[in-house]
């Protein structure tokens, strides 16, 4: 019989936790992680895999529809309203305190406009629920970086960047989150930043953009697609 062998390290320790299995499958790859998270004598943060199909189950871990539907392709998160012309969502679980300062690093892409329809493809943050949340991202309609806020009057646009931007292409792009303030940089070279109004409870407290979770979100169009970088 063949085994499959599955090792994790640390590269800072230089901890290794070693399983063999009978076959690569998505089901052990689980099972693996499971124990690497039992067996490491510290918190494992984050963890960075090598692509093999065992990681990858064909489902967008972690993710949550919030509206619209969401599907995961190999190793891509595709988004899409329920109909032409509606919003799509879908929220990252995090039971974890994200701090005042944090990056998301994504690969954006948007599908051809059409009939007057948009393309465009968001990371959210700051998100509050389908109808409040603060957006940054790429818009192939427009040629534009923009960030924004969203409330129950619809998308608002608080600033915008030129872009040459392309259907179908991926983009990486680099959101820094800093107290209230947005920054995004398009393949390290354009950028496009604004501060919002700090929320302020019922108490007079205010609060920041990392108080809210992150999200991923495209609006009136069909299809949309997002890879994670880990």
């Amino acid at each position: 019989m063949v085994f499959k062998h599955l090792a994790a390290r640390d590269t800072v320790s230089r901890w290794d936790v070693v399983q063999a299995h009978p076959r690569a499958t998505a089901k052990s790859a689980t099972r693996f992680v499971d124990s690497v998270l039992a067996r490491m004598p510290f918190r494992v943060k984050a963890i960075q895999v090598d692509g093999g199909s065992e990681f990858q189950g064909g489902t967008a871990a972690g993710f949550v529809s919030d509206t619209g539907s969401v599907t995961a392709n190999n190793r891509e998160m595709e988004l899409a309203p329920v109909t032409q012309g509606g919003d799509a969502t879908s929220v990252l679980y995090n039971d974890e305190y994200i701090p005042s300062y944090f990056v998301v690093k994504a690969t954006l892409s948007a599908a051809k406009p059409t009939g007057g329809v948009k393309a465009n493809a968001y990371i959210l943050f700051d998100y509050r629920g389908p109808e409040d949340f603060k957006f940054a991202g790429i818009n192939v309609s427009t040629n534009k970086l923009e960030i924004g806020h969203r409330d129950a009057s619809g998308w608002h646009m608080d600033v915008q960047a030129n872009a040459n931007l392309k259907p179908d292409v991926d983009y990486d792009v680099l959101l820094t989150i800093d107290g209230t303030s947005a920054k995004l940089i398009l393949d390290g070279k354009p950028e496009v930043r604004f501060t919002f109004a700090a929320r302020v409870d019922s108490d007079g407290y205010r609060r920041n953009l990392n108080e809210g979770m992150v999200a991923w979100a495209l609006r009136t169009w069909w299809r949309s697609s997002t890879s994670l970088s880990c």
